[in-house]
């Protein structure tokens, strides 16, 4: 049911974007993480508890920034790592952590903790 609601509300976030006008500005296409947030980005908020992503399953479309807030509600170190996105935000237990990352490709890829393998996820980029 969570996950129903996120990717509503994902959905609505990406119609009110695209209804928007653009600007004569080049759009900042760049890969990778930071922590310097963008005004116009996508803010996304993914939580660790009981050795799980919740959600685990994310979407997103191509050359759009993603705000990642990532929270650890669990007693030991985690990790959101997308390999072929270089996203790789750690968070000690109990700890928040942020991130910004533009995907750069089309396709379905896996989120893991680097701590715990087993705990996974995807996200989808349109």
């Amino acid at each position: 049911m969570i996950k129903r609601k996120l990717i509503a509300v994902l959905a609505a976030l990406f119609l009110v974007t695209g209804a928007c006008g653009g600007t004569d500005e080049p759009e900042d296409t760049s890969s990778g993480t930071d922590d310097t947030g963008s005004a116009d980005a996508l803010p996304v908020t993914v939580t660790a508890s009981d050795l799980a992503f919740q959600p685990d399953a994310l979407e997103g479309h191509a050359t759009h920034t993603i705000d990642l807030t990532f929270v650890n509600e669990d007693d030991v170190q985690h990790s959101f790592t997308i390999d072929e996105m270089d996203v790789d935000v750690e968070a000690a237990g109990g700890a928040e952590e942020t991130t910004t990352f533009t995907p750069e490709e089309i396709g379905t890829f896996e989120f893991y903790c680097t701590f715990h393998p087993a705990m996974t996820g995807e996200i989808e980029i349109s």
